[in-house]
């Protein structure tokens, strides 16, 4: 018999600035609105379902101190259109689209329509772009950016339905609307939890209070320990006295707000070691989760997967196993992470109901197939706001028909793991524990780059100043203290490196820095230079244009060393050219040109990648892409095309496919399998030669 466990992860990372109390970035508010509120209500809904949420200290204190307090960006909101300086228009057009473009931007026609103004590729130390823009286009972009996060569930509820049917042409009236409500939704979000927990039906972790990792902090050699051939970590940081303050800290909090002490916690990014269970278990702590690749290293075993990602081997996975040490246990539950990723990272692509189906029909799968007398438990858990932005009507209607089918199950029984826990006796031991986390099985994206250990060596230097001063005065620093804390969260390390680089990158840099700085404020010392400089190098130029006109012959290997040497290029493995779906990337390189009557593409790919997808995103249809053919379809048009593939893919797109109005292409390229994305690009722009291209292709 199998039962299911899903467990939805919320967190967001302190955003204060801590020297002004500022909230600098939205994501709270927005997330709230969006995520935070509608997870919980949809439960009303199916009565008979139960949840596991996760909401971190850290989280539930920014959602309390929401009411006093707002963020820059909904100050940003207030200002009148009128009234913005041209440094705060620059700023709002740098951020206030930061959302995906085909679910949250397109759909409404006038926040495309100023997108396309903008520019999708936009460089905020180019001012001339301001021109384009009047005071009704800012308070346009100032509603609208705030409105489409709105989640759907609430989007019928007056005076927000009334903003939406509006469309444009809105007032500054309309903006204190539209952030009275997500003000009035952040409200309630905390009761809506505690009304559920209260109804019994779901339950509620916490973690670690400022979401560290805690393995890193109990001992950075264990970085080594997950991935022997990584970088080693060339400083020294062991500290599980932080990881039980951290703890504790985070325990206390979550039984003043929720009146009770949970039994389960959830450890950022799922990063185990063995340091840091013991933490755990001496805090009293019962249960925790890891991710099905830390189970594997740890039993010496490889998990097989047939065609569907049904593991044949799934009774190891779905059992839980207990540790014990000092005469203490602590049981561990791992999830299955190629379920979990489903939702978060390919469902977006499918249609709702179908991907709800499909879902579905997996459990049933695992649940036939293991044995009838045994009781095992599958745990899906993953991010509970990150993936909904990829869904169309922002997930609901996946979550409504997947919820739907759960609720009338005769076969899946949904549970809460404490619930699940207390009816299991005999639970195998795990006898050893390699260190891991859900992300490839390792820490490397918080301790494998040369950003990451500079980052390391600044937050242990600002902690050995502070235990030295500490030392000379005789006494604790609480407040110092804090900032320490807050400057571990994991948060700030996963964007360091190259691997998730965004245009908020430089804002965690400066906040993480801003933490240590703030110790030496407090203690009165004179800070270390090296705090005022930016630790993540800033990623520019993955894209060049084209140099001439080309005329490539369409026959997939390189005919002749000149034929793409004046083309342009996007290098996709880029952090801004790529987005990182948690799938090894497949597309390397985009080779774009034209001449006269042609668009011509070439597709460099890796392990010879079988199905490609070009989706334009300001003109209709789309470009399917084998290696014996190509065509582009729109309704119920399709026009084949010429292509060819022997060491990369090339393509001939005659130039009548596109208006000739259009002045550049925007599109994005995905690599499929079995019609699922597996990976796919940020959003590239191609301009159409003008005259003045044209001569200056012919002057080249």
């Amino acid at each position: 018999m199998l039962d299911l466990a899903i467990v939805w992860h919320l967190h967001q990372p302190p955003y204060q600035d801590p020297q002004t109390g500022e909230i600098v970035l939205p994501w709270v508010r927005l997330h709230a609105a969006k995520d935070y509120l509608d997870m919980v209500l949809l439960l009303d809904e199916f009565p008979n379902l139960k949840l596991n949420f996760n909401l971190t200290p850290c989280l539930i204190e920014q959602i309390i101190e929401y009411s006093p307090k707002t963020d820059r960006f909904a100050q940003l909101t207030r200002k009148h259109a009128s009234e913005l300086t041209d440094e705060e228009k620059i700023t709002i057009l740098q951020y206030f689209f930061s959302v995906p473009i085909a679910t949250m931007i397109k759909p409404y026609p006038r926040y495309f329509e100023l997108l396309e103004k903008r520019g999708i590729n936009f460089d905020p130390t180019n001012s001339t772009v301001l021109s384009k823009f009047l005071p009704e286009d800012f308070c346009d972009l100032q509603v609208l950016a705030n409105l489409v996060w709105i989640d759907p569930l609430f989007r019928n509820q007056p005076p927000i339905s009334e903003l939406f049917a509006k469309r444009r042409k809105y007032t500054e009236a309309d903006k204190q609307t539209v952030l009275k409500f997500m003000q009035e939704i952040l409200n309630q979000v905390l009761i809506q939890y505690r009304k559920a927990f209260q109804a019994g039906q779901v339950e509620l972790l916490t973690s670690p209070f400022y979401h560290p990792i805690l393995p890193l902090l109990c001992d950075a050699q264990s970085a080594s320990l997950a991935n022997p051939k990584g970088r080693p970590p060339d400083w020294d940081f062991r500290f599980p006295e932080d990881a039980q303050a951290q703890l504790e800290k985070g325990m206390a909090f979550f039984e003043r707000n929720f009146g009770h002490r949970p039994q389960g916690v959830w450890l950022p990014e799922s990063a185990i070691s063995q340091e840091a269970i013991n933490v755990l278990a001496s805090a009293g702590v019962k249960w925790t989760i890891g991710d099905e690749k830390v189970l594997a290293k740890s039993l010496g075993i490889t998990w097989h997967r047939d065609n569907d990602g049904i593991l044949l081997n799934g009774k190891l996975l779905y059992t839980p196993y207990l540790i014990n040490f000092d005469h203490r246990s602590i049981i561990l539950l791992f999830r299955d992470a190629y379920l979990s990723d489903l939702i978060g990272f390919e469902y977006g692509t499918w249609d709702s109901i179908v991907a709800a189906e499909d879902f579905y029909q997996r459990i049933k799968r695992i649940n036939t197939q293991l044995p009838k007398e045994e009781n095992y438990l599958l745990v899906i858990a993953l991010d509970g706001e990150n993936p909904w932005e990829n869904y169309k009507n922002d997930g609901l209607d996946f979550l409504r028909h997947f919820y739907s089918l759960l609720n009338s199950s005769a076969d899946i029984k949904t549970v809460k793991i404490s619930d699940y826990l207390a009816t299991q006796k005999d639970l195998p031991e795990l006898k050893v524990l390699v260190p891991g986390s859900w992300v490839n099985g390792n820490f490397d994206i918080w301790a494998g780059s040369e950003a990451d250990a500079q980052a390391w060596k600044l937050l242990a230097k600002t902690r050995k100043d502070l235990v030295d001063y500490e030392k000379k005065l005789g006494k604790r620093i609480d407040e110092a203290w804090e900032e320490i804390y807050q400057a571990e969260a994991s948060d700030w390390f996963w964007w360091f490196g190259e691997e998730y680089y965004s245009a908020f990158s430089p804002i965690f840099d400066w906040l993480f820095r801003s933490h240590l700085l703030q110790v030496y404020r407090i203690i009165g010392k004179v800070n270390p230079g090296e705090l005022d400089k930016p630790i993540q190098k800033i990623i520019r130029n993955f894209a060049l244009p084209p140099k001439n006109y080309i005329k490539p012959i369409i026959d997939g290997k390189e005919t002749n060393f000149y034929e793409w040497q004046d083309a342009g290029y996007f290098d996709l493995t880029s952090p801004l050219g790529a987005m990182d779906k948690g799938f090894n990337r497949t597309i390397e390189k985009l080779w774009y040109g034209f001449d006269e009557t042609n668009l011509y593409l070439r597709i460099d790919v890796k392990n010879k990648t079988r199905q490609l997808k070009i989706e334009f995103l300001n003109l209709p249809g789309a470009i399917f892409i084998s290696e014996k053919e190509a065509y582009y379809t729109y309704e119920d048009k399709k026009f084949d095309l010429r292509v060819a593939y022997e060491q990369f893919y090339e393509l001939q797109i005659p130039k009548t496919l596109f208006n000739p109005l259009t002045s550049s292409i925007q599109l994005v390229v995905k690599s499929l399998k079995n019609e699922a994305e597996l990976a796919c690009s940020s959003v590239l722009t191609i301009e159409i030669p003008d005259e003045r291209t044209k001569a200056r292709f012919w002057q080249a």
